[in-house]
């Protein structure tokens, strides 16, 4: 998973070149970012799609909202799964 404490300089490199790469297949990602920096780091990265994580997104205190706002239109994949703290995912 792409932790939010990532070098974006680097990341955007890698992630650039992979979607290059890959072009004959749809690239997911599944991180941690807040949604302003997910938006962000999709501009930049053309043809990257997101794999979104209910689980995880909840245990870090996103609004489902915000995100789906920010970035609904580049995901690919949804993970879902129920999560045992005590939160509705």
């Amino acid at each position: 998973m792409l932790s939010s404490r990532f070098r974006p300089k680097i990341v955007r490199e890698f992630l650039s070149e992979s979607v290059e790469y890959a072009e004959d297949i749809s690239l997911c990602m599944e991180t941690d970012l807040p949604p302003k920096k997910l938006k962000s780091l999709l501009k930049d990265v053309p043809g990257l799609k997101v794999c979104y994580d209910t689980g995880n997104c909840a245990d870090a205190g996103f609004d489902m909202q915000e995100e789906f706002d920010s970035y609904g239109d580049h995901i690919a994949h949804v993970h879902l799964k129920d999560k045992s703290n005590g939160r509705n995912v």
